[in-house]
């Protein structure tokens, strides 16, 4: 499809012109593929999958929701109680919630490379993990950057938590940290997972006997049996040895994902940019005077916290290169 830019006719010919055995079921796998608009079938999930295994949203087990579905948020949830036989069940009364449904938000990723590379085995896959790579990054950063909301993008799950500041660099401070967290958390247990950046997680191993039990490498680890998640998107914006960690109720944070990727690729069009003058001059390139080739995929996604007190960050640690 890259080779032939995004063409499905032209996709069918390339294939039936290479003369290779399997031509019929390649020719098939583009019908799959696509819908003659660009919008991937069977190829998000695979493309999902790999985006999943990078961000922190992949590994949490968030409870779903749809896109524009209003409903109400449960306050006070079910009970279960064992009954004799023939003796009716008690009811527990619910306690609702109105909520607005969550509008679809999409992250798209560009790449543009020359017909040259695209067009090679290697040059696809090396533009499949650039683009992966690039929506994962974007994802974890919106998810954990602390801003609001808008027409365009989700509000940070960080966006008005309940914040404890770091009262030290040490593991004691850490211990008491952690402690003064746990004790600010109001979702459930069962579902708790804690969030990190890898600066921490080397902390909390160093600091195993002031903490207790726990099993932190880099790429994440359990504290206590809760699970922890390692993310670079943690770290504060302009001080990369600060970072949050964050204590997340998973059954809190409501996701909406489509089973759909979009994905366009074309050689015709407009690419602005900037030159690398001091400051930098706004610039348009040709496509189709470059020999290029531009292509993009979006996924659409949007989160929401569910109730407060289901996410509390330790907001400033820096318990590895301050103690």
């Amino acid at each position: 499809m890259v080779a032939c830019r995004g063409d499905h006719v032209a996709a069918h010919s390339y294939a039936a012109a290479q003369g290779w055995t399997d031509a019929p079921v390649i020719q098939r796998s583009i019908d799959t593929i696509t819908a003659g608009n660009g919008r991937l079938r069977d190829p998000a999930a695979s493309f999902i999958e790999s985006v999943g295994r990078l961000t922190v949203l992949g590994r949490l087990s968030l409870r779903p929701a749809d896109f524009h579905t209003g409903g109400s948020n449960i306050k006070v949830g079910a009970s279960a109680s064992f009954v004799a036989e023939g003796a009716p069940a008690p009811a527990t009364g619910l306690q609702f919630e109105d909520t607005a449904g969550l509008p679809r938000r999409k992250c798209v990723a560009f790449i543009v490379a020359t017909d040259e590379a695209a067009g090679t085995e290697v040059g696809e896959r090396r533009l499949e993990h650039d683009l992966t790579r690039a929506v994962a990054e974007e994802i974890d950063r919106v998810f954990l950057d602390d801003e609001a909301g808008d027409d365009a993008r989700p509000a940070s799950i960080l966006h008005n938590a309940t914040t404890i500041n770091a009262t030290g660099n040490d593991g004691d401070a850490l211990c008491s940290d952690l402690l003064a967290a746990l004790r600010a958390y109001k979702g459930s247990w069962r579902d708790l997972a804690i969030l990190a950046h890898p600066h921490q997680l080397a902390a909390l191993a160093l600091s195993s006997d002031v903490v207790g039990p726990v099993i932190a490498m880099f790429t994440g680890g359990s504290l206590a049996g809760a699970p922890i998640i390692a993310s670079e998107a943690l770290a504060d914006s302009g001080s990369p040895e600060t970072s949050s960690i964050v204590l997340l109720d998973q059954s809190g944070v409501e996701l909406a994902t489509d089973a759909e990727i979009e994905l366009r690729v074309s050689r015709q069009g407009l690419i602005q940019g900037e030159t690398t003058d001091s400051p930098p001059e706004p610039i348009s390139i040709s496509l189709w005077q470059e020999n290029a080739v531009a292509i993009g995929a979006a996924r659409f996604l949007n989160w929401r916290v569910r109730r407060p007190g289901a996410v509390v960050r330790i907001a400033g640690a820096n318990y590895l290169f301050g103690g």
